[in-house]
């Protein structure tokens, strides 16, 4: 197809016929922009096709042709450079359609800039732009209708407005009726049914759907009387009808088998998988997606089956058979990228990832090009923070391997190059998580949040860091306890059992691993019941023995100004703990706040944390978190307590260490909330 479009370019320019060199120009742009964001190098290329077409429009003075070549720039302005470029494109575009008169045009921008306000999360003016169109493409019947009426009542569905999209929809329904439409009638009734599903009337959208596969029935229509009886089947499955839902995707199945409707095939695979999953266990979910596995490669349908591979693989790691999974995901990549599905493809190498980690084989780098992966796409930012959980947990424990088969596990002995690395590396992915979910609207995510921050916690422990380790693990066991998720928290507390035990804090300790026992029990998990009721008759039994020194972890410095264990070289002598005390630490004035500047916020921040970790200021990274840096959990509220003091009527919250880690942070939330008090 590019090569048509170029060849078309090249005779019509040779011609000098310029009209039609930019339309074959706007056809290559088309080609090249096809794959949208999922290509980004394809659609600069497209946008810049697409801007010579416009500039020999100028030329031609025709300003119809002009609106035709920036409305193909829209999706590259919004994609490669912002949504507000893509809005600047389309106003531009409909004020030239305004002036020719064109109306199909007008529509179809206004649908464009629909979307891109949606991205922009400016709804009603979404809204506004989507009835238009549908006015518009109304007034001049034209089929188009169909897809700005669907653009609309999504758009409603997604803001829960039930009501007014099934008016809108009940009317167009009508209206199809009366003119005899029945392939319109089919549409409006798919999206009818959507609308009844998400008001929780189940009768109605199952009556609406007995019309429309009358209707498919009659003009056999077998594709989309199977994806009608789709929808009807995912409704009994969210009121938890399992039974229904089966047969209703069985007879679907048996609608399509000599189909080649992929998107459908995928949709009904993945609909009895959920059901059968829920009715009778992984076992029958697996032999059913397996089935349609072969079904997809028998008939050569590259997407079909990665999206089956990527299915088993994720069923089989719920069995536990590790070997099948990873071949399945692996298969699912390889599938996904010649179908040139980059986003899916990433996803399957995020399970691969997975997979290996419950192998324990923490060596593998898939997780890291996952990420990558990840990274080129929009909205993609929980796949991407469940990748550096994964790279946090994995180097962790290849950091725990490395150190067990060196010894470096014993007292005081520092650790090697391989462990410190690992264990940087874990602590790098674990930061980066946590910051991507602090800002990227992500925080309403706290069983994510939670295991990212017991992932940093393992990497503490192991550098001797048992205060910051708590401090997270703290954090995390309220994330779990919102939840309700007792596993999770009955995990964080025996990890932070193990910290105060090195800490000498034996009480407390006790009474984490004594929670944690009952919280095993509750959620029915034997074996981290066992695990925890090991540790809670060991340290029971060291109660009853002499106190001695605990044999498998170095101590914990305890002052600011020692150098951890962990940074030092393998033949460095072990450094002295340092000694410092609160009373001890000064800082300098404090600062007139009706002056003050962003430079002086950040040198009074600068300040206060080199007294409290006992570091030079000028040896301070502002972007490194503090807790890396040395300050311990005891410093944390030392620090906020200088700041209060040096930065009069400035509100600092309790937890500022934990959620502004840095001094970048720090300093940017006390601009930030001067600003919103002065405004």
């Amino acid at each position: 197809a590019m090569e048509a479009a170029q060849e078309a370019r090249k005779a019509f320019a040779d011609q000098g016929i310029k009209y039609m060199e930019v339309k074959a120009l706007l056809a290559a742009a088309a080609i090249q922009m096809e794959r949208g964001e999922l290509d980004l190098a394809a659609l600069d290329e497209g946008l810049q096709t697409a801007k010579e077409a416009r500039e020999l429009a100028i030329e031609l003075k025709d300003k119809r042709l002009e609106a035709m070549c920036l409305t193909a720039t829209i999706d590259g302005e919004g994609l490669l450079v912002s949504p507000d470029d893509a809005l600047n494109a389309a106003e531009e575009a409909l004020d030239l359609c305004l002036e020719v008169q064109d109306r199909s045009m007008e529509a179809f921008i206004l649908c464009k800039m629909s979307e891109w306000n949606v991205r922009l999360r400016d709804f009603s003016r979404a809204i506004s732009d989507a009835q238009d169109a549908v006015e518009i493409y109304r007034e001049m019947d034209s089929p188009q209708e169909l897809n700005a009426l669907r653009l609309l009542l999504q758009l409603l569905l997604h803001l829960a407005e039930v009501r007014e999209a099934r008016l809108i929809a009940s009317e167009a329904l009508q209206r199809f009726r009366e003119l005899g439409n029945r392939s319109a009638q089919i549409d409006i009734i798919e999206i009818l049914v959507e609308v009844h599903l998400k008001s929780d009337n189940l009768q109605e959208a199952v009556s609406a759907s007995k019309d429309g596969i009358r209707l498919c029935k009659e003009m056999s229509e077998t594709t989309r009387q199977a994806a009608l009886m789709l929808k009807l089947g995912r409704g009994r499955l969210n009121t938890g009808d399992a039974e229904k839902a089966v047969a209703i995707g069985e007879d679907a199945w048996t609608l399509l088998q000599e189909h080649s409707a992929t998107k459908e095939k995928v949709e009904c695979m993945q609909l009895l998988c959920e059901a059968k999953l829920r009715q009778d266990g992984a076992e029958e979910a697996l032999g059913q997606v397996e089935e349609s596995l072969i079904h997809f490669e028998s008939g050569k349908d590259v997407y079909g089956a990665a999206v089956a591979a990527k299915l088993c693989a994720e069923l089989q790691l719920k069995t536990n058979r590790f070997d099948e999974a990873k071949q399945n995901a692996l298969k699912a990549k390889e599938a996904f990228r010649k179908a040139r599905q980059k986003k899916e493809e990433a996803e399957a190498l995020k399970l691969c990832s997975q997979v290996l980690w419950k192998k324990n084989e923490h060596k593998e780098r898939k997780c890291a090009e996952a990420r990558g992966m990840f990274r080129q796409f929009e909205a993609a930012e929980e796949d991407e923070v469940c990748c550096l959980y994964v790279q946090a947990e994995n180097s962790a424990r290849h950091a725990a391997e490395e150190a067990a088969q060196e010894g470096s596990v014993q007292p005081d002995k520092p650790a090697s190059k391989k462990v410190r690395t690992a264990l940087d590396e874990s602590l790098k992915a674990a930061e980066a998580g946590l910051k991507i979910l602090r800002f990227a609207s992500l925080a309403q995510n706290p069983e994510l949040h939670g295991e990212l921050l017991c992932a940093k916690a393992q990497a503490l422990t192991q550098q001797s860091r048992f205060d910051a380790a708590l401090v997270c693990l703290d954090e995390a066991v309220l994330r779990f306890r919102e939840l309700e998720d007792y596993q999770l928290e009955a995990n964080a507390l025996t990890l932070a059992a193990n910290n105060l035990q090195f800490l000498n804090r034996g009480d407390e300790a006790l009474e984490a691993l004594e929670e944690a026992v009952v919280l095993y029990q509750h959620c029915m998990d034997d074996e981290g019941e066992v695990n925890a009721q090991k540790m809670l008759n060991k340290m029971l039994e060291k109660r009853r023995k002499p106190a001695q020194r605990t044999p498998d972890m170095p101590a914990a410095p305890t002052g600011p100004m020692g150098t951890p264990v962990w940074e030092q070289t393998e033949d460095a002598p072990v450094e002295a703990k340092a000694q410092t005390t609160a009373t001890a630490l000064k800082t300098g004035p404090a600062l007139n706040m009706s002056s003050v500047t962003p430079e002086m916020i950040m040198g009074k921040v600068r300040e206060v944390a080199a007294a409290v970790t006992g570091a030079e200021s000028g040896e301070l990274e502002i972007e490194t978190p503090l807790m890396e840096a040395g300050m311990t959990s005891a410093s944390a509220v030392l620090l906020r307590e200088l700041l209060v003091k040096d930065l009069p009527g400035v509100n600092l919250p309790v937890t500022l260490a934990f959620d502004y880690p840095s001094i970048s942070e720090m300093s940017e939330m006390i601009v930030g909330s001067m600003q919103a008090i002065a405004n």
